[in-house]
């Protein structure tokens, strides 16, 4: 499954295009960690995503490292529920 956005701006001098593409696999449920093993391609790229602190308290998040252990992965915590742009 692949989400996208496209962006174009023309005028007689310039033209700006843009165009965002990235694979979605949303999975969730009892066992679903332990499956990333098989879900996440072993040389992939991960960026995890998460709010506050209860992936770190719940123990959550260290599955999910452990699952993850072998791909190169970067954390980005405090992400707020539902989050807008202010621009």
């Amino acid at each position: 499954m692949y989400a996208g956005v496209t962006a174009q701006q023309e005028s007689p001098i310039t033209c700006l295009i843009l165009i965002f593409i990235t694979p979605t696999h949303i999975s969730f449920g009892q066992g679903c960690i332990a499956k990333l093993d098989d879900f996440v391609p072993a040389d992939a790229k991960v960026m995890v995503l998460y709010g506050g602190q209860s992936a770190q308290r719940t123990g959550t998040l260290d599955e999910v490292k452990a699952a993850l252990a072998t791909r190169q992965v970067h954390f980005f915590g405090g992400v707020e529920a539902n989050p807008t742009y202010q621009g």
